[in-house]
Parts: structure tokens; C-alpha cells; sequence
């Protein structure tokens, strides 16, 4: 098993002031980022639609995990935004906690597969076909002690092939747990 370790937080001011380098061009940041973390999740929900887009400039390599806002499915230039995007980037997966939402996704011909909500904040999505048993967890890292992350770690399935784990940590704390996975053997 292997577990892909990203962020769900890379918009936020502690992101922006604390990891990005200062004079790195605000399209450069992805490209930057793909070298420490292979996964992210976009979060939208909460952003004003109206005024926010998600074109960015991904690197293909990146792995891309979208969790869209339901006011979003409204706005057609979000919509033709996140049509470009499943057209040029590979590695694209549409979330979202509400079948509701998604179902609204996938009429605009967006994929979009549902989270399963588990206990204090973490969501987890499965996906089990014929070839793979793939997992995406996000989490949250209230902080502090690492003994109660580990364990939450070692419950994350063995079987899977691929999980991906989004934290919405800091880039210092994403850093410690890199490490602290890779004391467990675990392969980030």
C-alpha cells in the first residue's frame, strides 16, 4: 500500500505566506508544489462562485481532487472552467458530500462521485473495480499530538492499492507527518 499525502488547504494565508516561496509567480505554485505533495483537494465549497475560478495552471502530473461548491453547478463560467479542466487534466476526480450535488454535476457532463461523511470532520471516498481498490481520505488534523494521527493512520485500509490523504495542516505539520509515515514504513 501506498499512501499519497497532499494538502486540502493551499489557498489559505498560511499556505501562501508559510510554504510558497514570496517571489514564486502565483501560476508557478502548483508546479512547486507537485515536487513535495503528488495530490491536492481543491476545495471550493463556501468560495463566492461568482468571483472564483479554478483555472490554475495544474501540472499534468498532478493528482487533482475536486470538492465543487452545490451555488457552483449555477455559474456557467465556473461550469465551462471545470469542463476545460476534465478535458486537459488526466488525473481529475470530482467530489462531493451531497449525491444531490453531484447528480447536478454529472447532468452538466462532469464526473462527480459522493464522500462518505465518518467520525470528526474526516470524509473518505472507495472506489473498488475490477483492477484496483483505491481510497481518498480527507482529513482533519486538530494538532497537537502525533500519536492520534498515527493511529488514524494505521486504520486506513491495508488492502487498498492507492490512498490518497488530504490534511488540512500546515506545511510544517504536513512536513512531520511525512516523517512520521515514513518511520511506519509507510510509503509517501
Amino acid at each position: 500500500m501506498g499512501i499519497l499525502l497532499g494538502s486540502s488547504q493551499t489557498q489559505s494565508d498560511t499556505w501562501l505566506n508559510r510554504y510558497f516561496p514570496e517571489d514564486l509567480p502565483a501560476d508557478w505554485r502548483y508546479s512547486y508544489y507537485v515536487n513535495d505533495y503528488p495530490v491536492i483537494l481543491f476545495d471550493d465549497r463556501g468560495r463566492d462562485s461568482g468571483s472564483y475560478s479554478i483555472e490554475f495552471d495544474w501540472p499534468a502530473e498532478l493528482k487533482l481532487v475536486v470538492q465543487p461548491d452545490a451555488a457552483s453547478a449555477q455559474n456557467n463560467d465556473y461550469i465551462d472552467s471545470l469542463l476545460l479542466l476534465v478535458n486537459t487534466h488526466p488525473q481529475l476526480l470530482f467530489l462531493h458530500q451531497e449525491i444531490a450535488v453531484c447528480e447536478q454535476f454529472q447532468d452538466l457532463g462532469v464526473g462527480c462521485q459522493p464522500w462518505a461523511e465518518v467520525d470528526s470532520g474526516d470524509s473518505v471516498y472507495t472506489a473498488d473495480d475490477q483492477s484496483a481498490f483505491f481510497q481518498i481520505h480527507s482529513l482533519h488534523d486538530p494538532g497537537g499530538d502525533l500519536r492520534a494521527l498515527r493511529r488514524r493512520f494505521e486504520g486506513i485500509e491495508q488492502e487498498a492499492v492507492e490512498s490518497w490523504v488530504f490534511l488540512d495542516s500546515t506545511p510544517e505539520r504536513l512536513e512531520q507527518i511525512k516523517v512520521m509515515l515514513d518511520l511506519m514504513g509507510i510509503r509517501a
